[in-house]
């Protein structure tokens, strides 16, 4: 027996050592090869969707931006103290997170820029591609430098792994931002298609122009910008504010609350509310599944983890303060008969109240603040927004929204309000009133500070904005705000960023330096 094994154990080894060869030989059959790609205008399609990818990350925007920025303003709490009063240092994991993504957001559009160009293709879909990827580029960067102030700006494709980089200007970041987002106006269509809904946009490319300008406070550039995408919904009706359809207490919530919506809206009387992608949307991440909005697989990669962290059936570990809850005014007088601003029936979970389901074989079930709630936070409170109707599985398919046409309205009026000298004007009053009539409030009567700040923490409340909000306040020549006596353990200086992570740091043996008091 053991010859005959010994004899066969020759002959299987021979037979491979001869058939080695063709066995190396097979190409594999699950994959390209770099050589193989880069070829088609299919890939160029593929390649340019890649860059959108990072977008829905939850190292990005999908979890780490709520959870962190959020939790930073004086309008939310969470259950992690090392966030709620800035204790972490530059070795915390979602530190890293954030850049990571969008460093890699960054690096794909890049890879782009360099792979794109050669591809033989039709060269107006050649052109409309690379928009896209410039806007991306542009707001990957947008973000790092308001988070990390002054990381590394990388316009190329990087090929050694080795290669060492230094900070950037907030003043280098700023003119590669504009300069990517005015190719991206220039080159991308004002809407698109169905089968190509969530794509960037002109509308959000000028959006992001005056955003970044209001950012760095040149408040005459910003206007222009924003300008721009009011007059296209008043000239081309491209964009506009949901607005209700009817008098029911529930058309003044629904035209609002879609806005956070999975699914259309639709009142007992018929009054339907669009929800995703609608007249409202400039840019949002998709979590539709199919079409071209197809992510790379893999865990927690295929929706939104929103709902499994801060919705009312997740862990709840982030929730809003009772002080928000006290900013929404009384309205006695409203057309619908509500006692206060609709928004804040849309914002929070309250006792009372009743959660409803994207899938509607679901029964409604009532809001609980002792189940529906996390027990380590005692705010008595829930976050409804982006939530009701909820959903039950980890990856929901709600999309994230980045910019809404009443957040430019609102934008748009600070930087005219600025502009002015401070001073009130027709223009910043339409566009703050507009925003107050879809609610059924009351218009103001003259723009101040009070007014501009007061809107948009009601109306964009938990969309992570008012932490950059008070940030730049504060930064003003003359603040706005005294954000060390509005945020608890927040220290001037230090806090209006974040650390470059230390992994980063090390790996730029020291030509990379850290932001101050980190």
């Amino acid at each position: 027996m053991r010859s005959i094994i010994k004899n066969l154990t020759v002959f299987i080894a021979i037979f491979l050592i001869g058939s080695c060869e063709s066995y190396l030989d097979i190409t594999p059959k699950d994959r390209l090869s770099e050589a193989q790609y880069y070829q088609t205008e299919q890939d160029a399609i593929e390649v340019v969707t890649s860059c959108y990818d990072p977008l829905k990350h939850p190292g990005g925007f999908n979890i780490n931006f709520f959870f962190m920025f959020t939790t930073f303003s004086d309008r939310a709490v969470h259950e992690a103290a090392a966030v709620n009063q800035f204790t972490f240092d530059a070795s915390y994991s979602r530190v890293l997170e954030i850049y990571t993504y969008m460093s890699k957001g960054i690096f794909r559009c890049n890879l782009a820029f360099e792979k794109i160009p050669p591809i033989e293709m039709d060269e107006g879909l050649k052109e409309e591609l690379l928009a896209q990827v410039h806007f991306l580029r542009g707001l990957y960067n947008f973000y790092m430098t308001t988070i990390y102030n002054e990381p590394p700006l990388i316009d190329y494709l990087v090929k050694d792994v080795d290669q060492q980089f230094e900070n950037s200007s907030r003043e280098e970041f700023k003119r590669s931002i504009i300069s990517d987002m005015k190719i991206a106006a220039e080159g991308l269509p004002a809407a698109w298609d169905d089968a190509n809904l969530g794509r960037a946009t002109r509308g959000a490319a000028l959006a992001m122009i005056g955003k970044t300008y209001l950012y760095f406070q040149q408040w005459d550039s910003a206007k222009i910008y924003l300008q721009q995408v009011k007059d296209m919904a008043d000239n081309d009706n491209v964009y506009g504010l949901l607005m209700p359809k009817g008098t029911d207490s529930l058309d003044y919530c629904y035209a609002y609350q879609a806005n956070f919506s999975a699914i259309d809206l639709t009142t007992p009387s018929g009054n339907t509310y669009d929800s995703e992608n609608n007249l409202e949307s400039i840019f949002e991440i998709q979590f539709h599944y199919g079409g071209w909005q197809v992510w790379e697989g893999g865990w927690q990669a295929d929706g939104s983890l929103t709902d499994l962290y801060f919705g009312p059936e997740g862990y709840k570990n982030l929730a809003p303060t009772a002080e928000y809850r006290d900013q929404f005014e009384e309205t006695p007088d409203h057309p619908a008969g509500l006692k206060d601003d609709p928004r804040r029936y849309v914002m929070f979970f309250e006792p009372g109240d009743t959660i409803y389901y994207i899938d509607q074989t679901v029964d409604p079930i009532p809001w609980e603040e002792n189940l529906n709630m996390n027990g380590a936070i005692s705010e008595g409170f829930g976050w409804a927004k982006y939530f009701n109707p909820a959903h039950q599985s980890n990856n929901g398919p709600t999309n994230l929204r980045l910019i809404r046409y009443a957040d430019v309205l609102l934008m748009l009026a600070e930087a005219d309000f600025m502009s002015n000298g401070e001073s009130s004007s027709q223009l910043g009053l339409d566009c703050i009133n507009a925003v107050r009539q879809r609610a059924g409030l009351e218009g103001i009567e003259t723009v101040t500070r009070e007014a501009i700040m007061h809107e948009r923490d009601i109306e964009l409340g938990f969309e992570w904005f008012r932490f950059f909000d008070l940030v730049r306040w504060s930064m003003l020549e003359d603040p706005w705000v005294d954000i060390e006596e509005m945020i608890p353990y927040f220290q001037k200086g230090k806090n209006e960023y974040l650390p470059i992570p230390l992994y980063e740091i090390n790996l730029a043996r020291e030509t990379l330096k850290q932001n101050p008091g980190w």
